[in-house]
């Protein structure tokens, strides 16, 4: 794709990327929008009142007028928005209020239709719609939630909402209590449990069952640091933080990379586009990255060609001794150092060590520093080991030592 909608304070604009100039379609601030029904109808929350509007994508390209009045009178003050673009269900949140409303694609006498209207106890700060399989069936959910707490609805059966954590696993209830912020429910595909979820936190991930409410793994998904935002592309899901974007596989429960892109926002809901503030990005702005998708059989980077010299001659006479790991070879670098400077010390000790017998008969041994090397050393038919050595003081006039009389003789 070429071009694209961009939308902020100033309106709604479409982009051509090869001319570069953008095109005004919409004056009114939108805070929110999804492109939905093959491209032809665009879902905005806009205007100072934060009103639903549906709005044919020719008409603003045209800039002419459609046959219907595409305004959502009901959803005036709205917070969030979540829409389907496969069923055309849309949902809509005013403060503690959800409104569902499904989507005509041949407009009707009017191009929506209210088919629930649903109230919760705080105000909403997540919503998404889904397909969930269940039972080999798919059936459409409507996920929403505040602090610390998951709802879902089941959008074709006339059921009141639910919780995705229950009472009946105790070791949820944490998550119940403490005032933990919510980030997206996310089914997973590919899983050895039935019916599986991985609920995002902003502290950890959890999988729980969709039916029972309990645990499926006993091991959760810890974050690099506080999330910003979120995207998901299955099975990968994309973690947003300050220093980073975190890549996991939902379905394997792991790690797989992290991109150290500092301050970067999704600008869509799969990740395929973001919006990236780091630094070391925007002073090397011409450097492209380029991801490829499975289904692009035939894409091709240009990279320019470099020259250079004739290649380094290989090693003659190469014998493999040991395979070093990392940092052993600087440990064996600098313990043979250390062992040059103990056999010179030792060798400088030897021109003064003194013995002597006593009127006593006893042996007077002058110490020295200790030494790592355990090869002794003769002194008039005594063995004396660098490892009995203590400190010798030594003077170009005369030789101090520290004497150590040993009663036991030689």
């Amino acid at each position: 794709p070429n071009r694209f909608l961009i939308f902020g304070e100033e309106g709604l604009y479409l982009l051509d990327v090869f001319d570069n100039k953008p095109t005004r379609l919409y004056k009114k601030i939108i805070h929110h929008l999804s492109l939905i029904s093959d491209n032809q109808l665009l879902v905005m929350l806009s205007g100072k009142e934060r009103m639903i509007r549906i709005k044919p994508l020719k008409c603003l390209l045209t800039q002419s007028e459609p046959s219907w009045n595409g305004k959502i009178l009901e959803t005036k003050n709205a917070t969030l928005f979540a829409v389907n673009s496969t069923s055309l269900t849309l949902c809509v949140a005013i403060k503690n209020r959800l409104l569902l409303f499904k989507i005509h694609s041949n407009y009707r006498p009017y191009p929506y239709t209210l088919i629930h209207d649903l109230s919760t106890t705080q105000i909403i700060t997540y919503l998404e719609i889904s397909i969930l399989k269940i039972n080999n069936s798919e059936e459409e959910i409507l996920w929403y939630g505040y602090s610390s707490t998951f709802m879902a609805q089941p959008i074709d059966q006339q059921c009141p909402s639910f919780t995705l954590i229950r009472d009946t696993d105790p070791t949820l209830q944490i998550f119940r209590k403490l005032p933990i912020d919510i980030l997206r429910v996310v089914p997973v595909t590919n899983s050895s449990s039935n019916n599986e979820l991985l609920l995002v936190y902003s502290k950890l991930g959890i999988y729980v069952n969709y039916s029972t409410g309990m645990r499926t793994r006993h091991r959760e998904l810890l974050w690099t640091a506080l999330p910003i935002s979120t995207s998901y592309f299955d099975p990968y899901l994309l973690v947003y933080t300050k220093i980073s974007i975190d890549i996991y596989d939902i379905s394997l429960g792991i790690w797989l990379q992290s991109l150290p892109l500092s301050n970067t926002y999704p600008l869509t809901s799969d990740g395929t586009i973001s919006l990236s503030y780091d630094p070391e990005l925007v002073k090397n702005h011409a450097t492209l990255i380029y991801i490829a998708q499975k289904n692009w059989s035939k894409r091709t980077l240009n990279i320019s060609e470099r020259s250079s010299g004739s290649l380094i001659s290989e090693p003659t006479n190469f014998i493999h001794l040991e395979h070093l790991g990392r940092d052993e070879g600087l440990k064996i670098l600098l313990r043979s150092a250390h062992n040059k400077q103990d056999d010179k010390v030792i060798s400088t000790i030897g021109t003064h060590l003194v013995n002597s017998l006593d009127s006593s008969g006893s042996f007077t041994r002058t110490n020295s520093y200790r030494s790592r090397s355990n090869t002794p050393i003769t002194l008039h038919d005594t063995a004396v080991r660098s490892l009995d050595l203590l400190k010798v003081s030594v003077n170009t006039n005369t030789t101090h030592a520290a004497t150590e009389h040993i009663s036991n003789r030689l």
